[in-house]
């Protein structure tokens, strides 16, 4: 490009003398004289800045290849360049340390020479169709010990046409491994994940459900693969949707969280959950872990339980028949159901006026008056539990026990509330289809029978304080605490049950305040309802919890008026209540099948009393007491263990904390006796400890487990007796038997000597009839053939005659000489001369010698991989064994095949491998190949002895080594040798 510019420049000064030659100045100006000069020296400069950026360019060139040449050879990663036939042209270092092997080792050989096994044949069938289209292909090939991942890029001449294909290739040999293990955790934590019994589930960044166990699944109603894909909002509200997400940006001090919240299951229905989240890095992505715990169930056992306290506090200051309205409201919100009240009832006219009244709503339905609603609640009778049945309208009442009318229906379940001369309540539940109807009954149950104590209680309660009762009468009755408290919140007096531990001394009682009873956050309440209870002329009500002591107690309160200044406060421990309560409230998530259906006896004990709190069914089958004779007493006082048992079992838990398979005696309560295995462990339930234990009766197992052993030892007094008695006889036998065994086996041994004699006999004589014979007879004939051209004195003729007897005369002496080696059995006879043999030129001379025996264009390639060619060895017995491995592949090959020959060594063995890929050797005739003499099927018209094989396997015996063949009706078959070569191993 340069030349070109120079030239260029040269015809530009050229044209110009011209030009002032041939212009003469009387046509042009001067001033147009000097605009061309002008022009022309701009060019020339222009073309003189062509040529600096040029040479600039050419230099950056040179200097870009130098440092690609300094970065192929030196990048982390390999580089290798590749023709269309797979040959190496070029390797950088990452490539021989990977391969073990200097450059010269590697280049210009076939890249497949350096793969193995299966490898080989894969990288042969992709190539072809990887060099002409690499594109965005990668594959995994296996180099020695590691695993190497190639991808490709066309290299291309300036003409754009691709000379070489460059392989990047990475060592992905620890990401595999690493790999592995990821599948096996994976594997693990699916297990772990899916056995769980919370819900689980992994959402990423876009808030899409990567991953759900089936908890989770089986809590929102879906199959696992309609949520695994959808967006979390299939759930979730859009508020902790974006709570959720925000957790990828926060710092992860911050994406522990734990809410409640409520989710959408398929069927449309929402249920409560307990959500708490963990975020999990995984390489540059993060995840969100969510935990999910349906707690509807607890949720509304918890809220019936406000409810009742709600209602109970409500009653305090209103009648009954708001009292009944608000039960309504409760119930109507508890259940999520059509709820109604019927009221009123005449009983003068045996007549009931029902009016249906409806939770929040200002008008009622007047059902009307009807002989059959008086009937079903006569007040006089018990109550008839008839179901009522109204149809969709709900304006019509049926008392038949089935519908007679062909519309859809609500059932309808009668619950009496409250009854007395002139009136009666009921509450009346219709079920539907997201609640069971069952449920709601309870729920009816439980609060009518709150609003019938709550009747009954302003009905009595003056009565109640009025009466002629002394006060000694009234403390008898008295579980806990009574006091008398005036006005100004003063303690007048007090009096105590028998059994009552005061959280305070009886001293400071006296003449002191509320203060001194009630906790503060309890005060204000406490004096609210002393003045409701005076002024209102009404009993209070209120329920508070507090730790005396470390200790947890928890009170209801209970306050009526006494005299006009002055009102009575009763106080009911209800610590143990409150603890069963909250038993039962965990058990329905925790301990439901664990405890209460469990096959064992299970109890649940105070640590301090070990008065019983809860028993399972199990144990009051197998004890034979009732569950109300067991709560609240102890084992020691039922008399169920001994006192030095439980001594033994309090000991040990104070120890450690737990016991586990303690043999015990226990009493039942007819007397009996049964044996157990006792377990037991510290457990705290409402911030008390207590003692879980659990029995597995073993009185029958043991029972029988004395039988087996009994029936155990007289079977063995029987066997031994028995086998005395065979033994003798047995003894006789075995003399017999060996006797004739040995006669049979010496017959037999003679027989087969024999056999083999005639059998080898046979063979010999084979041979030498044809081994021997065609030697013999080229001999003669070549002899013959000499004497007639001596006296022709054609001196060619009888030369190549002479040759053919040599040849001959070598051929009968390799066959005698296998023969002899085949009867020698020992090394000495052989005569194992060791050496130094240069292996490489070893077989060199060996595939020269035997090269005239090859068929029309076979090949014998050699695979040198040996770490050092000098061996100590011997080198006439190596000869034998690779000249007749290597003949019988070329014998048992085809026309335009190839036998291989791959040399190996590890520190002390020496490893050949002889290769072809003939017809191979079928399964019945591979396991007597090396017998002398023996022709497989595939061998019948090979020329041979059938002595070579035979000869190899003796002289690899005789060297302390190895000979094993593989072989394949596809592949051909494969002998490979291994024998030492260190002389101290011998």
């Amino acid at each position: 490009m340069r030349k070109n510019n120079k030239e260029y420049a040269e015809l530009r000064k050229a044209a110009l003398k011209q030009l002032q030659e041939e212009v003469s100045l009387s046509s042009l100006s001067e001033d147009k004289i000097k605009e061309k000069l002008h022009e022309l020296s701009v060019h020339q400069i222009e073309l003189e800045i062509q040529n600096n950026e040029l040479r600039n360019a050419k230099l950056e060139i040179e200097l870009r290849k130098e440092e690609y040449e300094k970065l192929f050879n030196k990048a982390p990663f390999g580089y290798m360049l590749l023709d269309s036939n797979g040959m190496i042209l070029k390797a950088n270092y990452f490539i021989q340390n990977l391969f073990n092997e200097a450059a010269t080792a590697i280049i210009d050989k076939p890249f497949v020479t350096f793969l193995e096994g299966e490898d080989k044949k894969l990288f042969l069938g992709i190539f072809p169709s990887f060099f002409k289209n690499p594109g965005k292909k990668n594959y995994k090939f296996k180099i020695k010990d590691k695993i190497i991942q190639i991808t490709g890029k066309h290299q291309k001449n300036t003409k754009g046409i691709v000379t070489a294909l460059l392989l990047n290739v990475i060592d992905v040999t620890e990401r595999e491994l690493m790999t592995r293990q990821i599948a096996a955790d994976k594997e693990l934590y699916s297990s772990i994940i899916n056995s769980a019994l919370e819900g689980f589930l992994l959402i990423n960044y876009k808030g899409l459900i990567l991953d759900i166990n089936q908890s989770a699944s089986q809590m929102l109603g879906y199959l696992k693969d309609e949520l695994i894909g959808a967006n979390i909002k299939t759930i979730e509200s859009d508020e902790n949707c974006e709570t959720l997400l925000s957790l990828f940006i926060k710092p992860e001090s911050e994406t522990r969280i734990t809410y409640l919240t409520k989710h959408l299951r398929k069927d449309k229905f929402l249920i409560n959950v307990e959500v708490s989240t963990s975020v999990i890095n995984k390489e540059y992505n993060k995840f969100v872990i969510i935990f999910t715990k349906d707690i509807t169930n607890k949720l509304c056992n918890q809220k019936i339980h406000e409810k009742r306290i709600e209602l109970l506090e409500y009653s305090a200051t209103t009648q009954i028949p708001g009292v009944l309205l608000k039960a309504l409201e409760i119930c109507a919100e508890i259940t999520e159901s059509e709820i109604a009240l019927w009221y009123e009832c005449d009983n003068k006219s045996e007549k009931a006026k029902l009016l249906q009244y409806f939770p929040n709503k200002t008008t009622n339905n007047l059902l009307g008056d009807n002989k059959d609603y008086y009937d079903c609640i006569n007040l006089n009778n018990k109550f008839n539990f008839k179901n009522i049945y109204l149809n969709n309208n709900l304006n019509e009442v049926s008392f038949y026990n089935t519908p007679v009318n062909k519309f859809e229906v609500n059932r309808q379940i009668i619950v009496p509330i409250i009854r007395n001369s002139s009136t009666a309540g009921f509450i009346v539940v219709a079920n539907k289809s997201k609640n069971y109807v069952n449920e709601d009954v309870q729920i009816m149950e439980d609060f009518s029978n709150i609003a019938w104590n709550i009747y009954e209680r302003l009905q009595t309660k003056e009565n109640l304080f009025k009466s002629e009762l002394t006060k000694s009468t009234i403390v008898d009755v008295l579980p806990d605490l009574m006091l008398e408290i005036n006005k100004k919140g003063s303690i007048i007096n007090y009096f105590k049950g028998k059994h009552t531990e005061l959280f305070i001394s009886e001293n400071k009682l006296k003449n002191s305040n509320i203060t001194a009873i009630f906790p503060p956050n309890v005060i204000n309440l406490a004096k609210k309802k002393i003045l409701d209870a005076l002024l209102q002329n009404c009993t209070t009500n209120f329920e508070y919890s507090h730790s005396y002591k470390t200790k947890f107690q928890h009170f209801s309160v209970r306050i009526v008026k006494f005299t006009d200044s002055s009102v009575l406060c009763f106080l009911r421990d209800e610590t143990d209540k409150e603890i069963a309560k909250s038993i039962i409230i965990e058990s329905e998530e925790k301990f439901a099948k664990a405890f209460y259906k469990s096959p064992l006896l299970k109890s649940i004990n105070n640590l301090n009393t070990d008065q019983f709190i809860e028993v399972n069914k199990k144990f009051t089958e197998v004890t034979g007491y009732k569950k109300s004779e067991v709560l609240g007493k102890t084992q020691v006082n039922l008399g169920i263990i001994s006192k030095e048992t439980y001594n033994k079992i309090f000991e040990e838990l104070l120890n450690t904390g737990s016991i586990y398979n303690l043999q015990i005696e226990m009493i039942k309560a007819d007397g009996k006796k049964i044996i157990a295995n006792y377990n037991g462990q510290i457990i705290s339930l409402a911030g008390k400890k207590h003692l879980l234990s659990w029995y597995e009766d073993i009185t029958k197992k043991l029972k029988n487990e004395k039988e087996i052993k009994e029936h155990r030892i007289n079977l063995e007094k029987l066997v031994e007796e028995r086998t005395e008695e065979l033994s003798e006889t047995n003894k006789k036998l075995e003399v017999k038997i060996r006797k004739t065994k040995e006669t049979e086996e010496a017959a037999k041994s003679a027989l087969e000597k024999s056999e083999e004699l005639v059998k080898l006999k046979s063979q010999f004589m084979s041979l030498a009839s044809k081994e021997f014979r065609t030697p013999l007879t080229t001999i003669l004939t070549a002899s013959q053939s000499i004497d007639n051209y001596l006296k022709k004195d054609d001196k060619i003729n009888i030369a190549r005659n002479s040759k053919k007897i040599q040849d001959s005369v070598h051929n009968l002496i390799s066959i005698l000489g296998e023969i002899i080696v085949l009867s020698k059995t020992d090394k000495a006879k052989i005569g194992i001369d060791y050496q130094n043999v240069n292996i490489k030129e070893l077989v060199e001379n060996i595939i020269t010698n035997i090269s005239y025996q090859k068929k029309l264009n076979q090949n014998i390639i050699v695979e040198n991989n040996l770490t050092q060619f000098e061996v100590l060895a011997d080198p006439k017995i190596l000869n034998h064994i690779l000249t007749n491995l290597l003949i019988n592949g070329i014998n048992y090959s085809y026309d335009n095949s190839t036998i291989k020959l791959k040399l190996n060594n590890s520190e002390d063995k020496l490893i050949l491998k002889v290769s072809d890929n003939g017809p191979g050797i079928s399964k019945e005739d591979i396991h007597r190949i090396f017998e002398a003499f023996y022709r497989g099927n595939n061998g019948t018209n090979i020329q041979g002895s059938g002595l070579g094989l035979s000869v190899v396997k003796k002289y690899v015996e005789i060297y302390k080594g190895n000979i094993a063949v593989n072989s394949d009706n596809k592949s051909g078959t494969e002998f490979t040798v291994t024998i030492p070569f260190n002389k101290a191993k011998i």
